[in-house]
């Protein structure tokens, strides 16, 4: 009897050590980011004098994110542009993609921060980042 409840807990063990790792392994969104530009400014919606240096007087950073979607679900991603030294945190927005297998859209951000290195992140909806890109803003 002893015997047989050992070899139960012991199943019932495994399969929810089993199901466990199914769970971490599980793919994300299947998002990817193919490319993130920054640039000045958008003209005809392409960048303008792209680059990763931005000075306060600019005003603004245009963040181009090439997203591609092999599922061709509609979802949305959030794009955040945060200090370098930090873990998490920032300011961003949310925006939606279409069920389509690739698109483009455009995240805006402010100049008017400390000096020093920035972080623009990506993530998926469920917040799992999927890209990072540094930049520097100058006085």
């Amino acid at each position: 009897m002893r015997k047989h409840a050992f070899i139960s807990i012991l199943g019932l063990a495994l399969a929810a050590s089993f199901a466990a790792a199914q769970e971490d392994s599980a793919p994300s969104s299947g998002l990817s980011v193919t490319e993130v530009v920054l640039s000045k400014a958008l003209e005809d919606g392409q960048p303008v004098e792209p680059g990763t240096s931005f000075s306060a007087a600019d005003g603004r950073v245009y963040a181009t994110v090439r997203v591609e979607n092999p599922s061709r679900e509609a979802t949305t991603v959030s794009v955040k542009m945060r200090p370098a030294d930090r873990a998490h945190g920032g300011h961003g927005i949310e925006l939606e993609i279409p069920a389509r297998p690739r698109y483009r859209t455009v995240a805006r951000f402010t100049t008017r921060r400390s000096p020093g290195s920035y972080v623009v992140v990506v993530s998926d909806s469920e917040g799992n980042e999927i890209s990072t890109t540094t930049l520097t803003i100058t006085e």
